[in-house]
């Protein structure tokens, strides 16, 4: 066994490798797109959020790159060209999802004004976003196969037979968190939630614990802002 540190390897030869398996599995020219996507987005977020971005935890590239990788197979690879669908409007809408996944992977953890650094990068890049907020206002449509708004997930909500402090109204950030967070969880990997005190973090978890099925057990810790790590 040979040992390679993180940052003398780089994340180069993951990517690669994943690159390499989906060309094997959905051909030569969407391979040779996914290395295009890599030059044209991936790298260049990655470089602005090196240079000009924070992050309230820091994180390395490889585990970031890991996080799109799996945020990708479980968002993207399942989908599929209509009978009468363009070749080339399907890879761009393919090419959407990618983008997708690198803000919500890669742009995840940088604080709300380093997003608009994600947001300026990516517009600079290809202007396929809708021209109101920024890129993490927005989501994929999968009937439309276009961006739109995170409201538009929003539905209509009476609090029917509810005590008052068990009503939860949805708004774009528990709808958006929730949505990507299920999505992770999907692909069996480990969800850390950030965030202030009182934003909603321990609800979201309460909430999709409560959905698990039958063969799956939760266990719940309680911690509060005023745990410290060595109380744990």
């Amino acid at each position: 066994m040979i040992y390679m540190d993180v940052d003398e390897l780089g994340y180069t030869p993951y990517l690669d490798m994943w690159v390499k398996e989906k060309t094997a599995t959905f051909g030569e020219d969407y391979g040779t797109n996914l290395k295009e996507w890599v030059q044209k987005y991936l790298v260049k977020v990655l470089t602005v959020k090196r240079v000009h971005c924070h992050e309230m935890v820091k994180t390395s590239e490889i585990a970031c790159i890991k996080c799109f990788c799996n945020l990708y197979d479980t968002l993207a690879t399942g989908l599929k060209q209509g009978e009468e669908e363009n070749r080339g409007d399907f890879l761009f809408y393919v090419e959407k999802w990618f983008v997708f996944c690198i803000i919500w992977s890669i742009g995840a953890t940088v604080d709300e004004q380093s997003r608009r650094e994600i947001d300026n990068i990516l517009r600079d890049i290809e202007p396929m976003f809708p021209h109101s907020n920024t890129v993490y206002e927005h989501h994929i449509n999968t009937d439309k196969k276009d961006w739109e708004s995170w409201e538009s997930k929003i539905t209509q909500y009476k609090p029917v037979g509810k005590e008052f402090h068990e009503i939860i109204v949805p708004t774009i950030d528990t709808v958006r968190n929730r949505y990507l967070t299920q999505a992770i969880l999907n692909t069996n990997t480990g969800v850390l939630l950030l965030g202030n005190s009182g934003v909603g973090k321990t609800v979201l978890v309460d909430q999709i614990l409560l959905t698990l099925d039958q063969n799956k057990i939760s266990f719940t810790i309680n911690f509060s802002a005023g745990t410290s790590s060595n109380g744990t």
